[in-house]
Parts: C-alpha cells; structure tokens; sequence
C-alpha cells in the first residue's frame, strides 16, 4: 500500500493512526524511515526488521544482490509466519537504491505471505527521472498493490480541523478565514499558520498581517534544493510577478528568449512547483511556495524587478493591460506617483463592482504613497464612503447606521490573492 501526497498532508498522520489500532492485536510492526541524506544501504529495511526481532537480516552475507533479496525474503516469511507484520517504510523518495530494488522485489513475494508493506510518499518528488517513480511503477505490477493519495482538505472537514486545532482559543473568524485561505486544505501549512496567529494576537500584534513559520518555509524552500542558481533567478522572477504568470512576460523582464527560460520551467512543473494552466500561462501550485520563494529576498532587492515588471505591463495593449496588477507593482517598486494614481483606479474599479474591503485597501495604498493634499483629501472621502457602505451591509436590522471602523481583512490585498 502506497500512501502518496505533498508534504504536510497527513501521510505520517494517516499511518500513526493505523500502527496505533494494531497496538493491542497480534500484529507485529516495524518501521523504518528513509533519511534524506547519508542514508546507508537497506537503511529503513535494517531499522525495520531490528523492531520486528532481535535477529536481523545480515547486509553483507550474500554473494548476489539477487541473493541479498531473497534473504530479505525469507526472514520477512520466518516472521510473517508466526503472526502477520506490518512493515513501513516512510518517505521512500529519499530511499537509497538498495531499499526501492528490496521493495519492488518484495512486491512479487509478499503475496504468499502474511505482510503488509506500507510506504510513503511525496507526490511532489515524483517527477519523472526520479529513482522511486521507476520503482512504483514496477511496485504497482502486483495484483495486491493499492494506493492511497491524500487531498487538501475541504469544506466542512477543513473548519472542522481549525475549530478542533483552535479548541477553545478565541481567534476571529475573519483571521481563521485568512489562514484558511494560505493553508488551502494543507493540514500541516493550515495548524502552522495559526499557531502564528494565535501568537501574534498573544504578544498584540496584528494576527492578519501573515508571518511565515519557519517550519512551513524550511519545506516549501527545501524544494528548490536541486535547482541551478539561473534556474532558481528564473523561478523568482516568476514568484514577484505573482501567482499566476504569463511567459512573454517574464521572458520580457527577465530579458531572455523562450528557448533559455522553459528549461527551467519545465523543471518546475516536474517538480510540481508551477503548472501550466493554459499556452504560456503558468501558476504556482500553492500560493505559499511563491510567497515563500518571494520572501528570500530583501525588499530593496525586489524594488527594481517590480519596476521592469510595471513598464512591461504598461507597454501591454489597453485591453490586456490589468489595473490592479499595475497598482501593486508600482507600489512594490516605490514608485509614489504611479502608485497613488493607479492604486486609486483599482480602488474606484473595486468599488464599482461593491468589493468595499478590496477597495478600502487599495485607497489606504494609494494614500500611503500619495504626497498631494488635495489628492489625500479625495482618498480619505472615498475610504468613508467604503467604509460607509460596509457598515449599512454589516448592520444588523435594529441597529442605526453606522460608519464601520474595523481594518480591512486584506491590508496586503494583491491582485493575485486568491
């Protein structure tokens, strides 16, 4: 049984729980895990098989691989004889050569037997000339593979799991919804977030303002390990353009041709860091990724990649030309002028379609960057006037109108948010 999804997921969760209904059965379990780096050969299979007995099967004794395998074999069938084993094996993405060929010869084996082997692992390394995709493959031959692949939670199961991860910890709901939003149904990303939040209220700073945990970050960026650095200057070109990106764009900012940036992108598309949503329309899988790609660099670092991005946007045809993405690149690139004035457009479009939260941010934006009091003047009526409109939509039927003084829940509102 093959238990596949991205990290945090619940994968170690998932076979926790069932070890721990075998605790008081006949049942024997061992486990072992494969480490990322310095692992030695059968590693997991060795650490398995000491927690099944004290009699471990001997790495160095056969003459032949195929010998080494059916050793592995028979012990597993002198134990599995007396009473039925669970044998794990996590992260098998890490696995050294030796462990993926025992377990796909373990494959055809274990059906005679009464063994179970479960394994782990990250989808997102699975791309094509990785070892352990050959090696499931060859795995999911046998008659008695099965395979599980854990999804983001959703709905109801997801508010279920942030009432339960909050107990009974007061958090506003306009927060949780924020952390929901991140999170996108990854349990891990989602608790992580919220232990932040939850702190950040403690110590009085603003809970919406996101922080990324550095446990979240250590295993978003871990991904980027096996990338060159042109590959990696090409990924963070992408990640300051937003979530979602167009190729000729980037390919303009970055000042190459096609040919030298789909290298690296196909790269991350193996590696399930973007997909391609359409021709020469990419996004991010999770928005954390790119936000945590985007934040290894200093803002002052950034200032001038959003400027080439913003002259690039402005040179696009009318009617491709977006509004809001040039309002935040501006304003990301310090540019006053052009951020007050296009943050005040984005505001009034905002406002037009009756989106007062998103509208309120982009005016306090343009506020921030305008230098002319008449100008601010303006701005600070329309922010009432939001403001104004908010309050008639949030009144309850008895209560008198009133002006809605709460901060907006997207104070870094960007126009790739969702």
């Amino acid at each position: 049984m093959l238990v596949a999804g991205d990290a945090g997921l619940g994968k170690s969760r998932l076979i926790d729980e069932f070890c721990d209904s075998l605790a008081y059965s006949r049942w024997k379990i061992g486990r072992g895990a494969c480490l990322q780096f310095a692992g030695p050969p059968y590693g997991p299979l060795r650490e398995a098989f000491l927690q099944l007995g004290p009699e471990a099967f001997d790495s160095n004794a056969a003459a032949t691989q195929r010998e080494q395998f059916d050793r592995i074999a028979e012990r597993l069938a002198a134990i599995s004889s007396r009473s039925a084993v669970a044998l794990v094996i996590d992260d098998i993405h890490w696995a050294d050569a030796a462990t993926l060929d025992s377990l796909v010869y373990l494959s055809g084996k274990v059906e005679r037997m009464r063994v179970l082997v479960v394994a782990s692992v990250r989808s997102e390394e699975l791309h094509s000339a990785h070892p352990a995709a050959a090696a499931i493959t060859r795995m999911s031959r046998s008659r008695r593979f099965g395979r599980i692949d854990l999804e983001p939670l959703r709905g109801k199961e997801l508010q279920t799991f942030v009432d339960e991860a909050l107990e009974a910890i007061d958090l506003p709901v306009p927060f949780q919804r924020a952390v929901i939003r991140a999170g996108e149904g990854n349990p891990f990303f989602t608790e992580e977030l919220l232990k932040s939040a939850v702190e950040r209220q403690a110590r009085g700073i603003d809970a919406n303002e996101r922080v990324f945990p550095h446990s979240v970050r250590a295993i978003l960026l871990e991904r980027l390990r096996p990338f060159t650095e042109d590959e990696r200057r090409i990924i963070a070109q992408a990640a300051a353009i937003g979530r979602t990106f167009q190729l000729d764009l980037l390919t303009a900012t970055l000042g190459s041709r096609v040919q030298d940036v789909l290298p690296a992108l196909n790269r991350a598309r193996d590696f399930q860091i973007v997909e391609e949503q359409s021709p020469g329309t990419f996004r991010f899988r999770h928005g954390l990724t790119r936000e945590a790609i985007y934040g290894e660099f200093l803002a002052v670092e950034m200032r001038p990649r959003h400027r080439e991005i913003a002259l690039a946007l402005e040179s696009e045809p009318p009617e491709r030309r977006s509004i809001e993405a040039l309002a935040y690149h501006w304003w990301a690139a310090g540019d006053a002028e052009k951020s007050a004035a296009y943050n005040e457009m984005a505001g009034d479009a905002a406002a037009a379609v009756h989106a007062h939260e998103d509208a309120i941010a982009l005016y306090e934006r343009a506020l921030e960057s305008s230098i002319v009091p008449l100008s601010r003047g303006a701005i600070v009526k329309k922010i009432a006037d939001r403001r104004l409109a908010l309050g008639w939509k949030r009144k309850r039927p008895t209560a008198q109108p009133r002006i809605c003084t709460r901060k907006p829940a997207h104070t870094n509102w960007r126009p790739d948010a969702a």
